[in-house]
């Protein structure tokens, strides 16, 4: 299977400062201030807690409790 075209090849260490580099733009999925664990254990509870009508909205709110500074980064797709 080929490799998706959005892949970088490079070492270890290429990715260990690319991931590093991300945890620094505001708004990134990887500069959550929970970290990655509390970000997806936030998100969890979120969805438990909502009623199916209010999924989107309670999804966005637990995210944005992770960025305090409100800052956003578009989709990729």
């Amino acid at each position: 299977m080929p490799e998706p075209a959005h892949w970088l090849a490079g070492t270890r260490g290429d990715n260990n400062r690319d991931a590093a580099s991300r945890r620094r733009l505001a708004g990134h999925a990887l500069a959550d201030v929970r970290g990655a664990v509390g970000r997806a254990r936030a998100v969890q509870a979120a969805i438990a807690a909502a009623r199916p009508e209010d999924l989107d909205e309670a999804i966005a709110a637990a995210l944005a409790v992770g960025n305090p500074s409100g800052a956003h980064q578009d989709a990729l797709f």
